[in-house]
């Protein structure tokens, strides 16, 4: 399952890129990940429908500072309704797969701790490891 949410996480954030590329915005030439801190602080604002690239570029923080002059050309695309649109979905889905992976792996870790805590009540005990009084019922 966590596989399949991963493998999700990057068809979204692959379409999240698309969209970006189909407004003519390079953000992914610029930030190594889009859906990073920087990344994600600058789709909210283009899906709240700030276009200016000054702007967007000025939320940059970091290593991304150093780049800010190519980081606006980068930025200066043709931002659309629909592509504000299609981000929500887009960043919506993300978060959600995100927390079901999160989700997934705190089930996965639960389990795995309950199924070394049985194990160790099996095989403790008897000179058999408690087997036999495991397949009799007695535990």
């Amino acid at each position: 399952m966590r596989a399949s949410l991963s493998q999700e996480a990057s068809r979204i954030s692959s379409r999240i890129q698309k969209v970006l590329e189909d407004a003519n915005v390079k953000l992914g030439s610029m930030a190594t990940n889009v859906l990073g801190k920087s990344g994600r602080a600058m789709l909210e604002d283009i899906i709240a429908g700030e276009d200016d690239p000054e702007r967007l570029a000025a939320l940059a923080p970091g290593h991304l500072r150093v780049k800010i002059p190519q980081l606006r050309l980068a930025l200066a695309g043709k931002i659309r309704s629909h592509h504000g649109f299609l981000l929500r979905r887009l960043v919506d889905q993300i978060q959600f797969v995100e927390n079901e992976s999160h989700c997934s792996t705190n089930v996965w870790r639960t389990s795995a701790d309950n199924d070394r805590t049985w194990r160790k009540r099996l095989f403790a005990g008897t000179r058999y490891g408690g087997w036999i009084e495991w397949q009799r019922g007695l535990f």
